[in-house]
């Protein structure tokens, strides 16, 4: 999303990335709405990025499934990364066509983009700190994976 908000996130997931040692090979910033979408999907697709983080508003995930379906996007060798909010079930059963959102926005990984303050920001902090492993919601267990190995398990894992 092309705001201060949706610049900022990029900034710092660029940051995190390089920091992690994963080359980040475009930032495809869009103005609401299907043409910025259009012209920014088809960036990503020209780029040859593999893994996608895609950070949008939730009535926007529809038009962005629906692009990168079209430009080859959705198959096997992708990987998509968005917020729980953009990907709830609500999103797709209010498009047009329920069932063929559904199949496209299947797979995606979802990330919560909670921010942990005080305490809670604290107490996440000395876990994450202590503990070797990545958990998400699908009991997934990630031990020590280099990130090119991780970007390439994603890559090849069936769809």
């Amino acid at each position: 999303i092309n705001d201060a908000w949706g610049r900022a996130f990029a900034r710092d997931a660029t940051n995190a990335a390089s920091d992690a040692g994963i080359s980040v090979v475009l930032t495809a910033e869009f103005e609401l709405g299907g043409a910025g979408i259009q012209r920014a999907v088809g960036r990503i697709a020209q780029s040859g990025a593999r893994v996608i983080l895609c950070i949008s508003f939730p009535q926007d995930i529809t038009t962005i499934a629906k692009f990168a379906e079209q430009h080859g996007l959705l198959s096997r060798g992708y990987a998509w990364i968005a917020p729980a909010e953009a990907l709830s079930p609500a999103i797709a059963l209010s498009s047009p066509d329920p069932e063929s959102t559904m199949q496209q926005l299947s797979g995606w990984f979802i990330v919560s983009l909670d921010m942990l303050y005080g305490e809670q920001g604290i107490r996440f902090q000395s876990v994450f700190d202590s503990e070797p492993l990545l958990h998400n919601n699908s009991d997934l267990v990630v031990e020590d994976i280099a990130p090119t190995t991780l970007a390439e398990a994603i890559a090849g894992a069936p769809c």
